[in-house]
């Protein structure tokens, strides 16, 4: 599995561009195969068998997080983002709002989720449609 890169820069350096058309994005991607058919901006975690598959609030075991950033059909390789700015003129979000994963499958929103499901920041608003995607390798399990 390799890791690109989409942005800009000049000698060497890379910086993320951030997006503003819907469906934009740049940042740190890999090409990952995905168990069943995912559209831009699902939230993925790599699973054991190597795949990528849907997350959600409710699951204990996830590890490496990615948001795919173009559709994807079941058992097929796509681009999956690790890092970096994405943008989806369907999403409503406020700058400066923390990101969380939901309790559907593969979506993402910005209330921590209830109890009993698990808190996991995985990135913040830049602005109403975009989001800087940077999973924090921390999740805790709410209780109340």
């Amino acid at each position: 599995m390799s890791l690109y890169v989409k942005g800009g820069g000049v000698g060497g350096f890379t910086e993320f561009i951030v997006p503003t058309a819907d469906k934009g994005w740049s940042g740190l991607y890999l090409t990952g195969k995905v168990t069943s058919d995912e559209t831009i901006g699902k939230c993925l975690y790599l699973a054991n068998t190597g795949e990528w598959v849907e997350t959600d609030a409710s699951t204990a075991g996830m590890g490496s997080l990615g948001i795919a950033i173009e559709d994807i059909s079941a058992g097929s390789s796509g681009k999956i983002m690790t890092t970096g700015y994405i943008r989806l003129d369907a999403w409503s979000w406020v700058a400066g709002d923390e990101i969380y994963l939901d309790t559907t499958s593969g979506l993402l929103v910005k209330v921590m989720p209830a109890a009993p499901n698990y808190v996991r920041v995985v990135g913040y608003a830049h602005d109403s449609h975009t989001i800087f995607f940077c999973p924090s390798q921390t999740r805790i399990k709410r209780l109340l």
